[in-house]
């Protein structure tokens, strides 16, 4: 499939690693700063669906309040900024608060990871005075609940699967400098340590089994484990030519789990090594986990196909039929920027 692209100009313009995109049928959702932008694949253009909302300051100049992350489905999209939901249609439009809520402070900070289960939107940030939560929000609305507190030595996403919600933290017992996997029952409320033993591990994603990168200062390189429901945890083969530094995103399709990495490259012919966005596949029934992209990214060196242009992954996400990938290509020559949207699996 040829990708969907658009260009645009100036570096307020520019997506980030990692900022989420969306997919519905054949409409790719993607966060700018001027709001969400919606482009049908393949061909499309991206247009503005539903501009960010504003404040007005004090002094009378406004303000615009980007979205940390946004949800869409057949009837509303939901977009969030420092704990504050806001709802517009689908076929775009302003957005309106969720009852209930305010209007964060401009100078508020909009950070933590937020992660979606039906109607449920779990948000992991930090609880003064010195600990990291799980706040709980409803898409109906209402404030937010204290789902619980923990004491990780940093925050990471967590991940909902199967009725519970995964996430990184020390055990009792665990031994200095390491952490364990927890999974939360959203039914009971009680947390469990699945999996122990990690040095700094991060969760990927969720496709059924759940997916766990560690990086053991023994190793000195990224490892990435399958938990199984019954807890059993094993390690994953990577490609002996891909060493991983940076996971972006994680997507389930068709059963099948996929994700996107920073990744140091070795080339089969020649041994060169160089940077790349690389998209992995991880079958459920494999422990060997298999390469299907492999893309020059900012620091590719002599990959880059032109000199000024500096290409990165953004997100990936799975639609009803295909799953997408977004990339950026930012010229720092003239300040101009493409996005693309390609077509991963089908």
């Amino acid at each position: 499939m040829p990708p969907s692209a658009s260009m645009g100009v100036g570096p307020s313009e520019f997506a980030r690693p990692g900022e989420r995109i969306r997919a519905v049928g054949d409409t790719v959702y993607l966060l700018r700063a001027r709001g969400v932008h919606a482009v049908k694949v393949p061909g499309g253009t991206p247009a503005l669906s539903v501009p960010y909302p504003v404040a007005t300051l004090s002094d009378g100049t406004e303000s615009v309040l980007a979205f940390r992350d946004f949800w869409i489905d057949e009837s509303a999209l939901f977009g969030v900024v420092s704990g504050a939901f806001y709802r517009a249609a689908t076929t775009g439009g302003s957005a309106a608060l969720l009852p209930g809520h305010s209007a964060p402070s401009p100078d508020a900070e909009n950070r933590g990871f937020y992660v979606r289960a039906g109607e449920t939107v779990y948000r992991a940030t930090f609880l003064p005075p010195a600990a990291y939560g799980i706040e709980r929000y409803s898409l109906s609305g209402g404030t937010a609940s204290e789902l619980l507190r923990f004491n990780a030595p940093s925050l990471r996403m967590p991940v909902v699967g199967e009725g519970s919600l995964y996430y990184v933290d020390r055990a009792e017992g665990d031994a200095e400098g390491t952490a364990s996997i927890f999974a939360l029952s959203l039914d009971t409320g009680t947390s469990t340590a699945i999996a122990r033993g990690f040095q700094s591990p991060s969760i990927l994603g969720f496709d059924g089994n759940l997916y766990v990168t560690d990086t053991p200062s023994a190793a000195g390189f990224e490892q990435l484990f399958r938990i199984r429901a019954d807890h059993r945890v094993e390690k994953l083969t990577i490609p002996y030519n891909v060493i991983l530094h940076l996971e972006i995103s994680f997507a389930g399709f068709k059963g099948v789990g996929y994700f996107t990495a920073g990744a140091l490259y070795q080339h089969p012919s020649d041994r060169r090594g160089d940077s790349r966005d690389v998209v992995m596949r991880i079958r459920p029934d494999s422990d060997t986990v298999e390469m299907v992209r492999c893309l020059p990214n900012s620091y590719g060196g002599p990959a880059m196909p032109t000199p000024n242009v500096s290409p990165f992954v953004i997100d990936l996400t799975a639609g009803d039929s295909a799953l997408y990938l977004a990339r950026a290509l930012v010229d720092r020559s003239n300040d101009t920027w493409e996005d693309q949207i390609l077509e991963v699996a089908r």
